[in-house]
């Protein structure tokens, strides 16, 4: 039967995890955060298209 893991081994792989997954959201919101994009907006509609017609 395999050896049980300790609470300190169990705690120990879960903050690495964390620190993991921390890391590479870090990591890749900074490499897509581009400041010379502009925002893009939806153009508004020239008239008030009123009720719908089907």
């Amino acid at each position: 039967m395999p050896e049980r893991l300790s609470d300190r081994q169990v705690l120990l792989a879960l903050l690495l995890t964390l620190m993991l997954v921390f890391g590479l959201i870090v990591q890749t919101r900074t490499l897509h955060a581009d400041p010379a994009s502009p925002l893009l907006w939806r153009e508004q509609p020239a008239t008030d298209p009123g009720t719908l017609r089907i």
